[in-house]
C-alpha cells in the first residue's frame, strides 16, 4: 500500500526525503504563521506553499518539541 504521507508512520518513513535546511525553513514559516496566536487548521499551513512531506516533517518536530501545539484539528504556537 502507498503512504498516506501524514500519519507518523508514513513522515517517519519519508523523513530522510526532506533534507534538515528544507526543514528548518517550513519551521520558521510554520512559526511566523502561529506568531498571531490564533488556532490555525492544517490547510491554512498549507496555503504557505510548504510542500506537504515538509510540512508534516516540520510540524511533527515542532509538537515534540512542544513549540506548537495541537488539538489534532488546530495547531497554535506555544510561545
Amino acid at each position: 500500500s502507498e503512504d498516506c504521507g501524514i500519519c507518523d508512520v508514513c513522515v517517519g518513513n519519508k523523513r530522510d526525503a526532506a533534507s534538515p535546511n528544507s526543514i528548518h525553513s517550513a519551521r520558521e514559516q510554520i512559526l511566523q504563521l502561529l506568531s498571531d496566536g490564533q488556532r490555525h487548521n492544517i490547510a491554512e499551513l498549507q496555503a504557505n506553499s510548504i510542500p506537504l512531506l515538509k510540512l508534516w516533517a516540520a510540524l511533527d518536530d515542532l509538537v515534540k518539541e512542544e513549540d506548537v501545539m495541537t488539538d489534532g484539528t488546530h495547531f497554535w504556537s506555544n510561545a
